[in-house]
Parts: C-alpha cells; structure tokens; sequence
C-alpha cells in the first residue's frame, strides 16, 4: 500500500551525516552500527512532527513535510538530541539538514519536482549541527525563526537564494553569497561626490528614467558604479552594468544587454522577458552618447514593459524620453576632495606631494577645471615640484591634461 506522502504545498528537507567518508574510514562497522541510530532518530523526529521520510540513500535522508513549521520543528529537535548524545559515544555523528518549501505532487511515491532539488542544494551548504531553510520556507512560518544570513549562489539553481540559520553555530554556509552585479570593486578609492552620490540616490528611488549628463572626463561611470555597488544587495533583481562605449551600431545594444543579463538571443522582448522574471530591476547604460536613438527606443520600450523596471544612463545629452529625468553632473569643485584625488594618484606613481605645494596643485586642478579624469592623469604622470619654474611649467601643461583626459573619454 503506497504512503500518504505531502501534496500541493510542501517542505521538502535533506539531513546527511558531515564527513562520512573519515568516519567510516576511521570506525568501519562502528560507523555502520552508528547509521542505523541516526536513522532511527531521523524517522522518529519526522513522523512526531506529521512528515514522512522519502527515502534514505547512504548517510542521507530525503523527508517531506506538510508545513514548514512541522519540518523545522523536527529538524531542530533531531540537532538538539544529536547535540546531547553522551562524548563517550563513538562514532559521534554530527549531521547538515536544509530545507525549502515549494508546489509538488507525488509520483510514483516519491517527488519530481523543482522544489526538492533546490532544498538538497540548501541543505548542501550548511555546517555541521545546522540547519538551514529557503526565504520560502521562513516566509510560511507563523512567526520568524533563525537569523537571515543572506544571498547565495547554490549549484544547478538560476537566481541567488535567501537563506536563515533557524539551528546552530555561525559557522560560515559552504557557499559563495551572492552579488547582485556585476560592476566590481574598484582598486581605487572614490574621492568626494557624496553629497552627488546622496542626490543619485534618491532621485534612482523616485525616477524610473534617470540619466546623469555631462561631458567626457566628468566621473559619471565612477559615481553610478560607486552608487550600484552601494544598491545592488537591496534590489531582489540586481543592478547591472552595460557597457556601450565598444558598440559601433545601435542593433547591438539588446544583445549586450542580454550579454549581461545571462541570456541567449539579441532581441529587446528576450530582454524585456528576462527583467519581468527577475522582478525589481536597476539597468545601468553607460555611455549612451554615440548610439542615443537607439539607446532611447530601446529603453522606451522597456520600461512599458517592464513595471518593475528602473534604467540609470550616463550620457552627454539626454534621451528625451517619456518620464526621463535628466540630472546635470558638475565638475569636482571641493577643493578638499579635488587634492585628495590628485595626492592619490601622485602617491600611487611614487610621487611626493609636500605641504607647501598644496597651493600650486589646487591652482592647477582649477585650470583643469575640476575633471576627474584630467586630474588623475596630472597626479600620475608627474612629480610635484615646489619651485616657482616648476609651477608654471604646470601651468602650461595643464590645458594638455584637459584635452588628454577629453581625448581620452571621446575614444571610450
């Protein structure tokens, strides 16, 4: 006669005994002998909480439950004996347990279903005496249990996954957590722009278009990367970062935005697809300028796709867009901030900036109009030298700095 095994929405949970292999290796039948217990343990816990045990497999065993609450109510109490079981016990078993809850329908007596492969991965990461459970299984407790340890990227499953240690130590989980961009750390520090970074911020929050405007040189990639790496955790779909500087031809945008995304296929519906899946999603186009048509149809059309949507450009002109938000940026004009970027550079190259030619140095990021990129190239490519003909020898180099940088920013 075939069980009565959980339907519609169940909690799937895996337990599986920490290094297995060294235990049996060390204690052989022992070890064998000590299964048997675990089992015995792993079953009774399970049928007193209303669950059922699938299947065991080794030192793993597959448990199904009609709640979440009845399969954290058995999990912890099988870690809180296993906790208690007497030091004089040899082999001491130590076991992971995880579990996720999702839709599933018995086949055959046993489970096919999406749910039960993530809640093995989840299981898969904890540490010894742990046990940890999917976002969808705390959100169908009556009441919250455990701390959230955050997002993590678990094998073979697309989207990051929310995880809570409802049962043991701090114990780092065996896997990586997950970063909802790709933008990366800069090796530099950022310099100044807090009150811009501030204003940015909140105007992202308010605008479903904004685009920062200004010309090359200005910092506007460094201030909207500085600001997605701030974000991007709070956003359940990510910030993502595209790149347009390389495109020659505005039909390549959709396959770069796909690029980013993890998609196949070059089309703006597959994009358009792609977001609405993901939910709350932060797009970053950056430099936008020399394709801005296209770049504006496309996002058009997004965002009256796409609901939960918001798209951030850097551009020399705006989109014109329907609901944009343009947001003029100003050259770096603290002079507190406009010296500390130019002593960074200087002292990255093996360069000295001594007191007394702070002066002369705020001199030339005035005549270098207060360009980030203009400035940096100033502190790395020379030596600050005190004298009167070193000063006005960077004086006059300094409308070269400008174009330089310009130069430079034009050709990205």
């Amino acid at each position: 006669m075939s069980r009565r095994l959980p339907r519609g929405r169940v909690t799937f949970a895996f337990v599986d005994v920490v290094e297995s292999t060294k235990r049996f290796a060390e204690h052989g039948d022992a070890f064998v002998e000590a299964l048997a217990v675990l089992q015995e343990r792993v079953a009774r816990h399970t049928c007193a909480a209303g669950g059922v045990v699938v299947k065991t497999e080794g030192d793993g065993a597959f448990l199904a439950f009609p709640s979440a609450q009845a399969a954290i109510d058995a999990l912890v109490a099988l870690q809180d004996e296993l906790a208690h079981v007497p030091v004089e016990v040899v082999p001491r078993l130590s076991v992971r347990a995880g579990a996720h809850t999702g839709n599933a329908v018995p086949v055959a007596d046993d489970y096919v279903a999406l749910a039960v492969n993530v809640a093995a991965r989840v299981a898969s990461v904890a540490g010894a005496g742990q046990v940890v459970v999917s976002a969808a299984t705390e959100a169908e407790l009556p009441t919250p249990a455990g701390v959230r340890v955050g997002d993590y990227d678990l094998k073979d499953v697309v989207d990051p996954v929310e995880l809570w240690r409802v049962c043991g130590d701090e114990t780092p989980l065996r896997a990586p957590p997950a970063r909802r961009t790709n933008v990366r750390i800069p090796v530099t520090g950022f310099v100044g722009r807090t009150q811009e970074l501030s204003m940015l911020r909140a105007l992202v929050t308010e605008h479903p278009l904004v685009t920062v405007i200004g010309p090359g040189g200005l910092g506007k990639t460094r201030l909207v990367s500085e600001l997605v790496l701030q974000i991007a955790a709070g956003i359940p779909g990510g910030a993502w970062l595209v790149e347009l500087a390389s495109l020659g031809a505005g039909d390549q945008i959709p396959s770069a935005v796909g690029q980013v995304l993890g998609i196949q296929g070059g089309d703006v519906g597959g994009v358009a697809g792609e977001v609405r899946r993901r939910g709350e999603v932060l797009l970053v186009l950056d430099n936008c300028e020399h394709l801005i048509d296209a770049v504006a149809d496309m996002v058009a059309e997004l965002l009256e796709a796409c609901p939960n949507l918001r798209v951030l450009c850097t551009s020399r002109e705006p989109l014109q867009v329907a609901g944009e938000h343009a947001w003029p940026l100003s050259p770096l004009r603290e002079r507190a901030a406009r010296l500390e970027l130019f002593t960074q550079r200087a002292w990255a190259g093996g360069a000295k900036v001594p007191d007394q030619s702070v002066e002369m140095v705020d001199r030339l990021c005035t005549a270098l109009d207060g360009l980030p990129l203009a400035i940096e190239l100033a502190g790395g490519c020379q030596m600050v030298c005190v004298s009167d003909r070193s000063q006005q020898r960077n004086d006059d180099d300094c409308c070269d700095r400008k174009d330089r940088a310009t130069g430079l920013q034009e050709g990205r």
